[in-house]
């Protein structure tokens, strides 16, 4: 499956849960300034559109259905791997693409023709799958997980499914999904932290480990590893931004020096990032976007966001991304395209900058 339907058409997920999330995550989007000619969106007509997006997105996510493939009861799975993509994590994807549908929605019957009973049946088998699939869940039927290079990244989708939809799944998938994301968590409390090598960064392994530790943290915040769990996820989104000139820092994030939260270089002097051997303004704000994440989960269960999931995200975007920012809200590559261009993580990044930071430039290209 091409990465760029599926992958990046879930993108609008969180979208769609940082302009839902304004007000908590920082304070509502300003109207901004557009072009002749062009209105600049406001916060309901652009969740508006990015729902939508997400219904007709259901017919073709539908297409991807399967039988499970093992013995666990009431499974199933979608098989939505790709380049780059595993089937965890795309499955996963697709499950949070339904929960928000779900929750957006509550009265609505249907989506792309797609009863709210079959997305809700589908969406709960899928959870209990990517759970007991984990090596962690003890079941026997492990193929993937156990702290792998994208461990975390293949475990927040599903898992945030699961907490949109916790009151709708039974105890068993409550203490499966609790295992699995718990057990991720705690392998990222000691898990060594990315960092650079000549060509590659680090930066984007530890943006997506931000969100699984998080999410932990909001979930079962009586656990004894929450605080561990709240600290992992401060360290992992500092060091998605992080300068050699960060290890002698003295300026205070999140009561600690920044010094002592610091454990890698991924980022140049001048805040650029190099990856797949070059300058790469699509890994730079994939990292703001992973992170913004974890922001998300910790809004929706009014916790108080750490300084770190806002760690130089107005500055990257004030003096490298920014820059780079075509009028139709493109990221322009400088030395040619690597992934994605012209896609929804895109509109997942202006998202950010326009609803938790109120960047005016931002909105304007997020509506567009």
């Amino acid at each position: 499956m091409p990465r760029t339907r599926l992958h990046s058409a879930v993108a609008a997920i969180f979208a769609v849960a940082a302009i839902t999330l304004g007000g908590a995550v920082g304070g509502a989007m300003p109207a901004g300034a557009g072009t002749p000619g062009f209105t600049v969106l406001d916060n309901a007509a652009k969740q508006g559109l990015e729902l939508r997006v997400l219904a007709n997105f259901v017919p073709f996510a539908e297409s991807f259905w399967r039988p499970s493939d093992i013995p666990a009861p009431d499974t199933g799975r979608y098989l939505a791997d790709g380049a780059g993509v595993t089937q965890p994590r795309g499955a996963g994807d697709i499950a949070l693409a339904y929960a928000t549908l779900l929750t957006a929605e509550p009265d609505q019957a249907s989506f792309g023709g797609v009863s709210r009973e079959t997305m809700l049946d589908h969406t709960i088998k899928s959870i209990r799958h990517e759970a007991y699939t984990n090596v962690l869940s003890g079941s026997g039927y492990g193929t993937w997980g156990g702290g792998t290079w994208q461990a975390s990244l293949e475990t927040y989708g599903w898992a945030g499914a699961a907490h949109l939809l916790w009151n709708q799944l039974d105890a068993d998938t409550q203490a499966i999904v609790r295992k699995v994301l718990t057990g991720e968590a705690n392998i990222l409390i000691t898990k060594p932290i990315a960092t650079a090598t000549p060509g590659n960064t680090g930066a984007e392994d530890n943006g997506w480990n931000t969100p699984a530790p998080a999410l932990a943290a909001v979930m079962f915040p009586e656990d004894p590893n929450r605080s561990a769990w709240e600290r992992s996820a401060i360290k992992l989104a500092l060091n998605a931004s992080s300068t050699a000139a960060d290890a002698s820092s003295s300026t205070v994030i999140d009561g600690q020096p920044l010094s002592s939260w610091i454990a890698s270089t991924n980022l140049n002097d001048d805040l650029t990032m190099e990856n797949h051997g070059f300058f790469n303004p699509i890994y730079q704000q994939v990292t703001h976007t992973n992170i913004d994440e974890a922001a998300i989960f910790y809004a929706q269960a009014g916790h108080p966001l750490p300084e770190a999931f806002s760690f130089r995200t107005q500055q990257i975007w004030d003096t490298v991304l920014g820059r780079l920012a075509d009028d139709n809200g493109d990221i322009v590559m400088p030395a040619g395209q690597d992934w994605i261009s012209k896609d929804f993580q895109h509109l997942d990044y202006l998202s950010v900058l326009a609803t938790r930071f109120g960047d005016v430039d931002a909105s304007v290209l997020e509506s567009r």
